[in-house]
């Protein structure tokens, strides 16, 4: 009833574990972005950057010494990506996505009841791409090789079973 410790997780939103919890070491992270994200709007750090400049943007109120945890990324995609890219190709990559889903949840709504296996891979990349992207708000999942392959395997299934639009006949003409 409680895979992978995900009630332990959410308690420890409200109930810190001490050092041993990751949440303010995520606090610092979410904040770092920010300033990283105000001082680069437009082209971010650089790609590999963040790792490598992390120390310079911690405001001054965070509290030292800084939380336990790995401060390689940001632990948020989203940020993660703006911070790395710049806002503009943050808006891009969410532009993306949404496209997919809409895509894939428009294939999946116009998809007969008797078309089975073509509304199960449409909902399953639905399922994949929520997952995933709701994943990203408390980690960097999309830098991991296993995670962004099978994302985009999973998205590239969802788009052989999206229907191909009709194409125009002699009647239509």
């Amino acid at each position: 009833m409680n895979p992978a410790g995900v009630g332990d997780r959410m308690i420890s939103a409200y109930k810190p574990a001490g050092d041993l919890d990751s949440n303010q070491f995520r606090v610092a992270c979410r904040r770092t972005a920010w300033e990283m994200i105000q001082a680069h709007p437009w082209f971010g750090l650089g790609p590999e950057q963040v790792k490598a400049q992390f120390l310079q943007y911690i405001p001054a109120d965070v509290p030292r010494p800084l939380p336990s945890g790995a401060y390689m990324h940001l632990h948020n995609v989203y940020l993660q990506y703006a911070a790395e890219r710049g806002v503009p190709a943050l808006v891009a990559f969410l532009w993306f996505l949404g496209k997919m889903l809409w895509d894939f949840l428009r294939a999946a709504r116009r998809t007969g009841a008797e078309e089975r296996e073509r509304r199960f891979v449409l909902h399953g990349a639905l399922a994949v791409m929520i997952a995933a992207l709701s994943a990203g708000w408390y980690e960097h999942n999309l830098n991991d090789g296993e995670i962004l392959t099978l994302f985009l395997a999973v998205c590239a299934c969802g788009y052989m079973a999206v229907p191909a639009p009709l194409a125009p006949t002699a009647q239509s003409k």
